[in-house]
């Protein structure tokens, strides 16, 4: 059965290299990596909890999935470099439980960060607004003002970082995709790197356009939930927490998933 991944990775045999062959394999290229990015992992999780639970707007969208983009191109070149000249020390299969594990740990530690982050915050600004409210109404013992009325609900702003964004970005996509490096490995060895980039390029492409495409679709729904319902709990308290829980949870899961990959430890079913 044909996959995703093999398709792939068959382009860069193409017997005649034309120029009609090239942008058709090019083309396909494109597809396999929207569908490739479909597939558990590559951020997506991340990318959408983040996104969902922040103020995101569609900027940021656009940056989190080309940071997480361009850093999973970047680990293809850079362990496929570290493949041709430590194949006698390291291989692949090795590097992969300790990248994926590395990643895991980190977004699980920002996952943490953000969630008490965003639970230390709200209850200061809960305190503040109460204790605002106390202080008016000892002093004028009458109803508080519109605008300490609007400050009360109003919701706890969190600042979308360059960094933030850089981090999350960089650990969603720190994980080469297999399929590309043996794309670039197999055309090394036939002597079509050229060709080889470009595929790994469009298949780069494909992977942005879906992973930019579910960002914009995560911040439109914040958008609408927000307008229907308000800027309400659910939006300023549960929905941020429950989007840190969710990034915590992921990070656990890529750490159990190395270490079972690497034999330390076995997931019965």
């Amino acid at each position: 059965m044909t996959t995703p991944r093999s398709a792939f990775t068959a382009l860069v045999t193409t017997q005649q290299l034309s120029f009609g062959m090239v942008c058709l394999a090019l083309i396909v290229a494109v597809g396999l990596g929207a569908l490739h990015a479909l597939e558990p992992g590559h951020g997506k999780t991340v990318v959408a909890a983040y996104l969902v639970g922040t103020r995101g707007t569609p900027r940021h969208a656009l940056y989190l999935g080309l940071i997480v983009t361009a850093t999973h191109t970047a680990g293809v070149y850079l362990l496929g470099a570290v493949t041709l000249y430590l194949s006698h020390y390291v291989v692949p299969e090795r590097l992969y439980p300790w990248l994926g594990g590395i990643s895991g740990l980190l977004i699980t530690s920002l996952g943490c960060g953000l969630f008490l982050r965003r639970y230390v915050g709200e209850s200061q600004a809960h305190t503040h607004v109460h204790s605002h409210a106390h202080h008016h109404e000892t002093i004028h013992h009458d109803h508080p003002s519109p605008h300490e009325v609007s400050q009360a609900q109003s919701p706890v702003e969190e600042t979308i970082s360059s960094r933030a964004l850089l981090a999350l970005g960089v650990t969603g996509g720190i994980v080469p995709c297999p399929a590309a490096l043996v794309v670039l490995l197999s055309a090394i060895a036939l002597q079509r790197v050229g060709f080889g980039l470009l595929l790994i390029v469009a298949f780069s492409v494909g992977l942005a356009g879906v992973l930019i495409t579910l960002g914009l679709l995560m911040v439109s729904a914040r958008h609408v939930i927000a307008r229907l319902q308000g800027e309400g709990r659910l939006m300023t308290r549960w929905l941020p927490l429950t989007s840190a829980a969710v990034i915590t949870v992921f990070g656990l899961a890529m750490i159990v998933q190395a270490l079972a990959t690497a034999g330390m430890v076995q997931i019965r079913l």
